[in-house]
């Protein structure tokens, strides 16, 4: 199921991206990692938990966020009041590293998640 789930988000990536693919070899070939603007929001389902199941995911989620921070793949987090959704400007050395933070996040599939790629100004 999670192979299913992870090679319906390369598709859905892969039609994101489809503008912007000359804009990720831009910055592999420069060997600069790629930043993306991750936007996220909880998903309803997660209120049906029991409140330790809840207190249970956000705790191993909290450490593997911050994991992601001290790692440096996650560079700034912005929490809008009111507006129940968290934005973070991730890096990754492509986007394959892109996938597997997301596999490995606990509260991944408690969430929704738009992903956009930040493109890289170069001034000659």
């Amino acid at each position: 199921m999670k192979r299913f789930i992870f090679i319906s988000l390369a598709l859905i990536f892969g039609f994101i991206l489809g503008g912007n693919m000359n804009v990720y070899t831009q910055q592999t070939k420069a060997k600069d990692k790629i930043k993306f603007l991750v936007i996220s929001e909880t998903k309803d389902i997660y209120y049906t938990l029991s409140q330790s199941d809840r207190k249970k995911i956000d705790d191993a989620g909290d450490i593997y966020f911050r994991k992601a921070v001290k790692s440096g793949q996650i560079l700034e987090v912005y929490s809008i009041p009111g507006w129940n959704r968290m934005a973070t400007i991730e890096q990754y050395e492509s986007i394959e590293e892109l996938y597997n933070h997301f596999d490995g996040d606990p509260n991944y599939p408690y969430g929704k998640f738009e992903v956009y790629p930040l493109k890289k100004e170069v001034y000659e």
